[in-house]
């Protein structure tokens, strides 16, 4: 799968409108409709939070934790909780504010 465009169609921010990958596109999306209800409802309100991970030979690792040389060599858990469901464990959580945020982290 080397070469066949997976981070390109997923993060993509340069080029044009139609260039832009999945995640800046549906960040976009997702703080213009936040946007959008907080002016129809001005007591409402939202948290956005952002985990970014990468499943590399059956490792799972944390792009927004320490860099992967200081994770422990099996990577990351993933676990079940009854009412909470399936997670990763340990993996990283930062709350996001807007688009441009979200952009500087991955």
């Amino acid at each position: 799968q080397t070469g066949s465009g997976k981070t390109h169609t997923m993060l993509n921010h340069r080029g044009g409108e139609q260039e832009r990958g999945i995640i800046p596109r549906i960040s976009e999306g997702l703080f213009t409709r936040i946007a959008e209800l907080t002016l129809r409802h001005p007591n409402r309100r939202f948290l956005v939070q952002c985990s970014f991970m990468e499943v590399y030979n059956e490792v799972i690792y944390d792009l927004l934790g320490p860099s992967k040389k200081d994770q422990k060599s099996g990577g990351l858990e993933i676990k079940e909780q009854k009412g909470l469901g399936v997670y990763v464990k340990d993996l990283t959580e930062t709350v996001v504010e807007d688009a441009a945020k979200l952009g500087q982290l991955i």
